[in-house]
């Protein structure tokens, strides 16, 4: 009797440890559930909100109008100091006043875009400085989760980074009617050859004298067979950054001269593991936003 006493109690101590056991799987798993269900909610949160950031970028088609005239203005400086030339080698000084002063309002018109260009870099900087800030005040700083053991908190945007996705070329197509113009760019390396476009992010220089100016065209995807690219999420490794930073606290940048057409997105979620919600941990929450492509070829 006393051995079947002990047998039954050892049995019974089993049983329970077994049933602490499973209670305490069942627990861990609904935590992780919980988190993940509060991540990926959390998640499509984040990528709602970078999406409407990258919309900001290319608002009524900033970027593709302002790399077309980048291309308009290259067109005119090179065409003006063509004539010039062409005046000096026929002997004509009487037109060298009238060559001179073209020289000098297309490099004062290229001054203007230039300028027009910082200009637009600063807008959208602070329009997303605005944006971000007016999404982190708004946002519900109470928990969004069920058990009182265990509160997510929706996320935070701790920064924004600016920039444009890989491999994309700019919307701007090289123009076949100056042809001199399209063979040095092309020998350049300046234009995809199968597609026509000028390549982003680099300084297309002009030839010798006007080779110190600068004519940098933004990333954006092309208006082809009049299909606009839509707003989109892109994977976090397709993303490029340009030397440009976006803080909620301390809003501020660093020199830019290339209009983005892409977000990244910082978020933290924070987590507490106790009531009183003082044990607090968090999990980053990241997405990149990109912008619609050109709305329109102005060919």
């Amino acid at each position: 009797m006393k051995r079947q006493r002990q047998s039954r109690g050892k049995m019974l101590i089993l049983i329970a440890l077994v049933i602490v056991l499973i209670t305490f799987v069942f627990l861990v798993g609904i935590v992780f559930v919980t988190l993940l269900s509060q991540h990926t909610r959390s998640q499509y949160n984040v990528d709602a909100f970078a999406l409407n950031l990258a919309k900001i970028l290319n608002d009524h088609d900033r970027v593709g109008q302002m790399n077309q005239m980048v291309a308009r203005n290259r067109e005119l400086i090179y065409t003006t100091r063509q004539d010039y030339i062409g005046c000096e080698e026929q002997g004509l000084s009487h037109l060298a006043p009238l060559c001179e002063q073209l020289i000098n309002e297309a490099y004062e018109s290229h001054e203007l875009v230039e300028s027009e260009q910082l200009s637009e870099i600063d807008t959208v900087s602070k329009e997303l400085v605005k944006a971000t800030r007016d999404y982190n005040n708004n946002r519900n700083g109470s928990s969004i989760s069920i058990f009182p053991w265990l509160k997510t908190f929706e996320p935070e945007v701790t920064r924004v980074d600016v920039g444009c996705i890989k491999n994309v070329q700019s919307n701007v197509r090289e123009s076949k009617v100056i042809e001199q113009l399209a063979e040095h760019d092309l020998k350049q390396g300046y234009v995809e050859p199968k597609s026509d476009l000028f390549r982003a992010n680099i300084n297309a220089k002009l030839p010798v004298p006007d080779e110190q100016l600068k004519f940098k065209f933004s990333a954006l995807p092309a208006f082809v067979e009049n299909t606009c690219a839509p707003p989109r999420v892109a994977n976090l490794e397709m993303f490029e950054q340009y030397p440009i930073v976006i803080r909620d606290k301390n809003s501020g940048s660093k020199p830019n001269d290339r209009l983005p057409y892409a977000v990244k997105l910082y978020t933290t979620m924070d987590v507490a593991l106790d009531a009183e919600q003082l044990d607090r941990h968090e999990i980053t929450v990241n997405s990149v936003g990109v912008a619609g492509g050109a709305i329109s070829d102005y060919e």
